[in-house]
């Protein structure tokens, strides 16, 4: 059935770490989950293999330490782990107000592995039209501390405190949106293409009252983002970058026109000449006013005669 992700609830079914770090093992038999599940391995590794109905694989996933993994139900698939792993895994369902809690299947096992082909009860499964990524199988590393939401929904699975249930509820619905804001920064254009089209926005824009945050909005992407790659592309960070554009231009006409100190200030959107002029001070080491001077007194040695 078709959702936006806005419309359903989260519940977490079972938080579950799984062990064999002291041994190789080989899964031939295919397995299914009937619920949606998010696994976060904790040491060694593991090659994963999404396979069609005929049994052939489809897909194939090299998960390591620190990274995660995503997977709808109804998806068949065997793993490898040639080192011994430990990994948590996450059960969870969705729900709308046309699919209570109450019609959830309770398979025996919380693990839910199936190894033949008849297909277990699944949970509702939708096709999300607003983020087409939560119907499909995916991953992604864990370059948002995200091992340490999974830390917590392990103490509050295993301790279950007052509202735990809950809690494990707003925890995974926050864990699933970071795995997909950082999967989207993933399949973006490079750390390199992303500065350089921060850089030919500010340069189409400097003129007017932009920040960290209204340039990367303009372009799709979060603020911390933008300034790392920003810095490693200019060696300063985002912010410094919109000013140094503003206060070079800004040198241009101090020295090259005859424009008020308070109108620079103005064309390049500064709150006041003040603010301006504090700015300007602190980038190039002299105020526009007494650089303005300079510069004429320069332009008239200049101009006169040689006798």
């Amino acid at each position: 059935m078709e959702a936006l992700f806005r419309d359903v609830k989260i519940h977490c079914r079972n938080v579950y770490t799984w062990n064999n770090r002291t041994r190789y093992e080989t899964v031939s038999d295919r397995k299914i989950s009937s619920f949606y599940r998010i696994t976060y391995i904790w040491h060694g590794y593991c090659r994963l293999y999404c396979l069609d109905l005929s049994g052939s694989p489809q897909k194939q996933f090299l998960l390591q330490k620190g990274d995660f993994f995503y997977i709808p139900p109804g998806v068949w698939y065997y793993t490898e782990t040639p080192e011994g792993m430990e990994n948590t895994n996450i059960y969870f369902y969705y729900t709308t107000a046309s699919t209570p809690p109450e019609s959830i299947p309770s398979p025996e096992r919380e693990s839910l592995y199936h190894g033949t082909a008849e297909i277990p009860p699944l949970c509702p499964v939708f096709q999300f039209t607003d983020i087409p990524l939560l119907s499909d199988v995916f991953s992604c590393s864990d370059t948002f501390s995200g091992s340490s939401i999974v830390r917590q929904m392990r103490h509050e699975w295993d301790t279950r405190y007052r509202y735990s249930a809950e809690m494990l509820d707003l925890l995974s619905a926050q864990l699933l949106l970071y795995m997909v804001r950082h999967k989207d920064f993933q399949t973006r254009p490079s750390s390199r293409e992303a500065a350089d089209l921060a850089i030919g926005y500010i340069a189409e824009h400097f003129q007017e009252k932009i920040d960290c945050r209204s340039v990367a909005k303009a372009l799709g992407y979060h603020p911390n983002y933008l300034h790392t790659v920003i810095r490693d592309a200019t060696g300063m960070g985002l912010h410094q970058y919109i000013l140094d554009t503003k206060i070079r231009h800004a040198v241009y006409l101090v020295t090259h026109t005859d424009m008020r100190i308070s109108e620079i200030a103005a064309s390049l959107s500064f709150n006041d000449a003040s603010h301006f002029t504090n700015v300007y001070t602190a980038r190039t080491g002299i105020s526009p006013a007494k650089q303005r001077k300079q510069q004429s007194a320069s332009s008239l040695q200049n101009s006169e005669p040689v006798l």
